[in-house]
């Protein structure tokens, strides 16, 4: 309990939140998790959403290691929000957004989160709300995709896949237009464009906004070959 007090009054004291997320990063590294969770929920309340969305992104982490899969799911949709208000995109481009991220930075030192997401991610794959599943789903392909890119590994290609599968296939409204989208450009990527022709159709028979268009121009080369 006098940790605790202690630990909460050294938080109040760092008028920096970057102060305190650093703090948080050093204490997760080192397997103190409590004392992580503490400041990260600290820098959670920052107005600053490059912030808030970072310590999210760690609380969702934290939380998995500690057993709570439940604010872990939270945290990582509370991310995707602070990510899709500060760009001004869709929940379903902010899990592109932190995917990407996740996989550029996997083999940085000071960045703990994305090696824990290889072990949390497949388990919000398979969570029975097709939102937490559709959500970690997109998130996961992408960052299997920069993976596959920077360590050169070809056996991460065909998790991209099967991830942005899965999420299309919930027909998600948020995440679902975001799946196909990716799913066919991948598959025109690595010079299967046919496999993405289902994911075209649909976007196009869906009118989706933001990708419909693009999808018909992507059927039309399709069909002159």
């Amino acid at each position: 309990m006098r940790v605790m007090t202690f630990i909460r009054l050294l938080l109040a004291r760092l008028r920096s939140k970057r102060a305190v997320l650093g703090l948080g990063h050093r204490w997760a590294e080192s397997g103190k998790l409590s004392l992580a969770r503490a400041a990260f929920q600290r820098v959670l309340q920052s107005r600053d959403p490059y912030l808030a969305r970072n310590a999210a992104l760690q609380l969702w982490a934290v939380h998995a290691q500690l057993g709570d899969l439940r604010r872990s799911h939270q945290m990582y949709q509370e991310a995707l929000r602070f990510q899709a208000a500060d760009k001004k995109e869709s929940l379903g481009r902010a899990a592109i957004s932190i995917g990407s991220a996740l996989g550029a930075n996997y083999s940085f030192a000071d960045v703990p989160v994305p090696r824990v997401t290889e072990k949390i991610y497949p388990l919000m794959i398979r969570s029975a709300d097709e939102e937490v599943s559709a959500a970690a789903a997109i998130g996961f392909g992408m960052m299997q995709w920069e993976l596959a890119n920077k360590l050169y590994d070809r056996t991460r290609s065909d998790q991209v896949a099967e991830s942005f599968q899965i999420a299309f296939d919930t027909r998600h409204p948020e995440y679902a237009p975001t799946a196909a989208h990716w799913l066919a450009f991948f598959y025109d990527q690595i010079g299967k464009p046919g496999r993405g022709r289902s994911a075209l159709q649909w976007l196009v028979d869906s009118g989706d906004p933001e990708y419909a268009d693009e999808a018909a121009h992507s059927l039309e080369r399709l069909e002159q070959g």
